[in-house]
């Protein structure tokens, strides 16, 4: 009677206003005692469904009453429960979108050398350029290219086969033979003629690359480089750098490091003028200037410092050089190499039976691999 709240008949007290239920009786507390207390009310200004116990409208604040039309509320029909989405169902979908669909999807092909309907399985396609056939018809066409024309495999767009897929080629086919034959000597035949086409491919394909080379490779000037740089023309000076040691050089005089000014015959002029100045021309021209300005004086100094410091050196490399060359001569004379680990082995005394790294008998243990050999 308190707050009008409905409250469950078992329940001793409202649970909103905490108000305590009366003795003996079956209705909650605080339940409205006619049915019109819960109908709902429309304000006919706004039209908002509004509680029976408001005197006024709770949107616009228009008074109860005016153009009012009582009606019952209805509360909304209960939703069904959706299902949970399947998203393994979704995702497997989209995984079957994305694969990719192996050549145009159909079974039977027309072969572009026999034009002849083949099914996919006896037919192999390029994957450079697109270009399909069947096996027999390809294997047939490379054997005309090997051993009758001379000429690399061919494609039938007439571009030339790459290693990789000559020998991908030949994997398949003779899987898609081997499985079709039944004696060992159809299949050991078949496998000598695919190897001995493999083997001519590739010494074909050697040679070609080999013609190239000599004829637009440039061998590297560089000290102990073995790369050959490519040069776009034979006839025009051009700066090439070596991919492995980084070094410049011409591509035409093969000059190192390469001439930016100057054309090819004047580099060994420039050179040689180059030279006499470090030899001699910069200490003549270091005590000229130095009779006229003392600040030379210091330079010249400097400069005879330094190349007494570099005869010193050189004189001290070039012993050190004289004495190796006596030592490899003294080894050449007096000693071998072991033949398992090549070690070198020097023979002191006793017979000519041998151990690398001690002596035969033991003792004078040393670095060595242990083989016996006779001297």
């Amino acid at each position: 009677a308190k707050c009008t709240a409905h409250n469950n008949g078992l329940l001793p007290h409202c649970e909103v206003c905490l108000t305590r239920k009366p003795n003996g009786g079956r209705t909650p507390a605080c339940s409205p005692t006619t049915t019109e207390t819960s109908s709902p009310w429309v304000c006919g200004k706004c039209t908002l469904k509004n509680s029976n116990l408001l005197p006024h409208c709770e949107a616009c604040g228009a008074p109860k009453g005016q153009g009012v039309t009582d009606t019952a509320m209805t509360l909304p029909e209960r939703s069904r429960p959706q299902k949970p989405a399947d998203t393994k169902s979704k995702t497997r979908a989209k995984e079957k979108k994305k694969e990719p669909v192996p050549d145009d999807g159909k079974k039977i092909k027309s072969c572009g050398v026999c034009l002849d309907d083949k099914h996919r399985s006896v037919c192999w396609r390029r994957p450079t350029c697109g270009c399909v056939g069947c096996m027999e018809c390809w294997f047939r066409q490379f054997v005309v290219n090997l051993e009758g024309s001379g000429k690399l495999p061919t494609c039938l767009c007439r571009g030339t086969l790459y290693t990789s897929e000559f020998q991908s080629f030949l994997e398949r086919y003779t899987l898609f033979q081997t499985s079709r034959l039944q004696s060992r000597e159809e299949k050991g035949a078949l496998v000598a003629k695919v190897q001995d086409l493999l083997k001519k491919q590739s010494k074909m394909s050697f040679d070609v690359n080999l013609s190239v080379l000599e004829k637009d490779g440039v061998p590297c000037p560089g000290v102990d480089c073995k790369m050959v740089v490519f040069r776009n023309s034979d006839n025009i000076s051009q700066c090439v750098v070596c991919t492995q040691c980084k070094n410049d050089h011409c591509s035409l005089c093969r000059s190192h490091p390469y001439h930016h000014i100057i054309s090819c015959g004047e580099v060994a002029r420039v050179r040689a003028e180059y030279t006499e100045w470090v030899q001699r021309g910069r200490r003549g021209y270091l005590q000229r200037m130095a009779a006229l300005d003392d600040d030379y004086k210091k330079k010249l100094k400097a400069y005879n410092d330094a190349r007494t410091h570099h005869e010193q050196e050189k004189g001290r490399l070039q012993s050190v050089a004289q004495q190796a060359a006596r030592d490899e001569a003294w080894k050449a004379q007096h000693c071998k190499r072991c033949p398992t680990c090549k070690r070198v082995v020097n023979k002191l005394d006793g017979c000519d039976l041998m151990v690398c790294g001690r002596n035969y008998h033991g003792g004078g243990n040393q670095n060595g691999c242990g083989a016996q050999f006779k001297w």
